[in-house]
């Protein structure tokens, strides 16, 4: 067996010998094997295109590990699942700019009471004469007025796509209210100030001002939570600075000819607590969404009140002397506030995804409860005449709540 083999050996070899041109040693031919150049020359370029494909493959596996580490994440308690994809471009920074068009109304700010048949005939002959007094307060007449709102932020890739945002609000708004009464068939009672037995006033006008400021600081995360909606939680701090002042002004010629009652406040607060909330987008196209946001903030801060009521007294024989009531109160106080706000959304991403636009058009509404603390000081005593009722002091803790519409362009680049 061991003869049959080396014989169909050294065939193999005599005929790749004269294949070749090479002449090979009989005996060599019996005994070993030949190595041919060319076979080796093939065996280093198959050696070569070996480790190409595997440093190939090695980057291939290289760039499969990163989309993976992009698409999935270990949680807390050790498991694996899939990445939400960010709304922002990674590493993004993004600028905000808001027009405002909002109304501010506020509670317990009426500045008179209107009665129908409620004239100069004596309260006690009304009953007997079968009178009806229909009664109504007069309220403020509230503006719409402009405001803006701005906003720069930044978009941490290496922190799992989180975002820091810093939002300033600016608003100024108005109100007024003027009421003119004929005394000898209606009435009208001041609601900040003296009356003094039952007396009316024929005119009152009353004027309103608010200087509306806020600062949030939020950290968030904007995120795909499916293939159409978008979510953005955010947590952080806000604080706010609200100054308002207020005047009211009484026709005193029931008692005085030529004088006026003037009442003035000033209610200040300043507070600063945690925020949070949520942002949404529902996108029904590419290009366009439904956005809603909905936020509540927890404050600390402080209330500085002050008022001046200038009024003239009326004493016995149809006169009377000037007087000035003056108060200042001090309060820390915890304030809540609400707010909300629903509209149309558009983004498109442009210049190969280096920015994004989007538009948003929403209409805001905005709650701050028991921000007036302004006090009613009525006072039915006047020196000369005989008290009828006591003296009242009343605070108001009336709510001031913000609605209008929103236009606000965001930038990411």
């Amino acid at each position: 067996m061991k003869k049959a083999t080396a014989i169909s050996t050294a065939s193999i070899l005599l005929l790749a010998s004269c294949n070749s041109g090479y002449n090979v040693p009989h005996n060599l031919a019996t005994t070993t094997r030949i190595q041919d150049p060319s076979t080796s020359a093939q065996i280093r370029d198959e050696r070569l295109k070996s480790e190409q494909k595997i440093q190939l493959v090695a980057s291939r596996i290289d760039e499969l590990q990163k989309q993976i580490c992009c698409i999935s994440t270990q949680n807390v308690h050790g498991t694996w699942g899939g990445k939400v994809a960010p709304h922002h471009k990674n590493g993004a920074y993004f600028v905000t700019g808001d027009f405002l068009y909002w109304k501010a109304t506020e509670d317990g700010l009426a500045y008179g009471i209107y009665s129908a048949n409620g004239g100069s005939v004596p309260t006690s002959q009304m009953p007997a004469l079968g009178y009806q007094i229909q009664s109504k307060l007069q309220e403020m007449h509230f503006e719409w007025d402009p405001g803006f709102r701005v906003g720069v932020g930044g978009e941490f890739s290496t922190y799992d796509h989180w975002d820091l945002f810093l939002n300033y609000s600016h608003l100024n708004n108005f109100a007024h209210g003027s009421t003119t009464v004929n005394t000898e068939i209606n009435a009208l009672t001041p609601t900040w100030g003296a009356y003094y037995l039952g007396l009316n006033t024929p005119e009152a006008r009353a004027h309103w001002h608010l200087n509306f400021n806020t600062l949030d600081l939020e950290l968030g995360r904007d995120y795909f939570a499916g293939k159409d909606l978008t979510i953005r939680p955010h947590i952080g701090l806000r604080g706010a600075d609200i100054k308002q002042k207020y005047r009211a002004t009484y026709d005193a010629a029931l008692v005085a000819p030529g004088e006026l009652n003037i009442f003035k406040a000033k209610n200040n607060y300043w507070g600063i607590g945690p925020r949070a909330g949520a942002d949404l987008m529902w996108h029904f196209t590419k290009y366009w969404g439904i956005y809603g946001e909905f936020s509540g903030s927890l404050l600390y801060g402080q209330f500085r009140i002050k008022e001046n009521l200038s009024q003239a007294f009326p004493i016995v024989g149809s006169s009377f002397v000037p007087s000035n009531i003056s108060l200042k109160d001090t309060l820390w106080k915890t304030s809540v506030n609400v707010q909300g706000a629903i509209g149309f959304a558009w983004e498109e991403i442009i210049a190969l995804g280096d920015f994004r636009i989007s538009l948003r058009a929403v209409y805001e509404l905005s709650e701050w409860f028991s921000q007036n603390r302004l006090t009613a000081m009525q006072i039915s005593e006047a020196p000369g005449l005989p008290a009828t009722t006591e003296n009242m002091i009343e605070q108001q803790n009336g709510d001031l709540g913000f609605q209008g519409g929103t236009l606000r362009l965001i930038v990411d680049f």
